[in-house]
């Protein structure tokens, strides 16, 4: 984990919104850690049933990125579903580091 500053943490939140309006397309897409353009890439893991789950966006250039939890998953977009085994997980989703906001609270 790595923490960051709020505005940077935010810029990360945003990047799920921008994956959704694009309905997946990343292509265009800017990391706010290292600002590379084209090297975000994500992945929805969620139920079937109700399409809620959480989703990972990292960046494929410094590894970066954003765990969300408690996200409903568009329709039009795949998932992995809970449950499946850890080296699906793994072929999937890389080992990146993840941007957590500094804590206020904690200094």
């Amino acid at each position: 984990m790595v923490e960051v500053e709020v505005t940077m943490f935010k810029n990360w939140l945003d990047l799920i919104g921008v994956i959704q309006d694009s309905k997946g397309d990343t292509e265009l897409a800017k990391c706010p850690s290292c600002d590379c353009v084209g090297s975000i890439d994500f992945q929805y893991v969620g139920s079937k049933e109700t399409r809620i789950g959480y989703i990972d966006v990292w960046c494929t250039s410094c590894y970066h990125g954003i765990h969300m939890s408690r996200v409903k998953v568009p329709d039009g977009f795949e998932m992995l579903p809970f449950g499946c085994d850890d080296a699906t997980l793994a072929a999937r989703i890389p080992n990146f580091t993840r941007v957590e906001p500094v804590s206020l609270v904690d200094k």
